[in-house]
């Protein structure tokens, strides 16, 4: 049977030892070892099945099967896999044979689509600001929004000192400006509530409902399922790894 190889960077993201970009200065710097011999070439091809990749002395690898989920994460929850203050989390939730990890954060007092997987690469192309991926979220803030929010964060407001965020904001009903559907590509923490808070308008309430073309749909509070095929290939194609990826 012909062996399928992949690049030693790639194999070392997809199992979760880091991001591509931190797994190259692994290895360039040679703490990685395969079959025994130190490489320090990001693209040197590895057989997951057969070839043995050692990392400061452990082991590695991948989970068997990749796995990608989505959660309708409620409030009250964090997204930490563990807390020293014993608040709840979405990992008591969402309980999988594979070790995963959330895409992105919401906070404690949002809720809405939340995104896992064990799949390093595809995770980071999801966050990665270079795809521009929409993430869309229903609003209800606690006094009517300023008449030129629209133009201010079209333009971008200033969050964090340094940061400008910008964002789409859409009022369904014209004559309610409470209520409102808040699109934006990036997802700096916090940053709807940040962007609400410098214009005067303090949110009440926010849900995700939206990533891409995925939709959070008719899924309970607290459920969680596997993407479907169609939904996977969907977000694959989002960041451009619908071609010649095998998860």
């Amino acid at each position: 049977m012909q062996q399928t190889k992949i690049r030693l960077n790639k194999f070392l993201a997809q199992a979760e030892l880091g991001s591509r970009r931190s797994v190259e200065k692994l290895i360039l710097s040679g703490w990685i070892k395969v079959n025994g011999e130190t490489i320090t070439s990001p693209g040197h091809q590895i057989d997951p099945e057969s070839d043995t990749v050692v990392y400061d002395g452990n082991i590695i690898k991948q989970d068997v099967e990749p796995t990608y989920i989505i959660h309708n994460k409620p409030v009250g929850y964090i997204c930490s896999k563990s807390d020293e203050k014993n608040r709840k989390t979405v990992y008591n939730l969402v309980r999988t044979p594979q070790r995963i990890f959330s895409i992105g954060r919401l906070d404690k007092e949002s809720e809405g689509l939340l995104l896992f997987t064990n799949h390093g690469e595809f995770a980071n192309s999801l966050i990665h600001p270079k795809y521009k991926v929409e993430k869309k979220y229903n609003v209800i803030l606690k006094k009517p929004a300023p008449p030129q929010i629209r133009e201010m964060f079209t333009r971008g407001v200033m969050i964090d000192r340094s940061v400008r965020a910008k964002a789409h904001i859409h009022f369904p009903n014209t004559k309610n400006r409470k209520v409102c559907v808040v699109t934006i590509t990036e997802g700096r923490n916090r940053q709807i509530r940040k962007m609400f808070a410098v214009v005067g308008a303090r949110v009440k309430y926010l849900q995700r409902f939206q990533i891409d073309t995925l939709k959070l749909g008719s899924l309970a509070p607290g459920a969680w399922r596997y993407l479907t095929k169609r939904e996977l290939l969907s977000l694959k194609k989002a960041v451009e790894l619908d071609h010649g990826d095998n998860k």
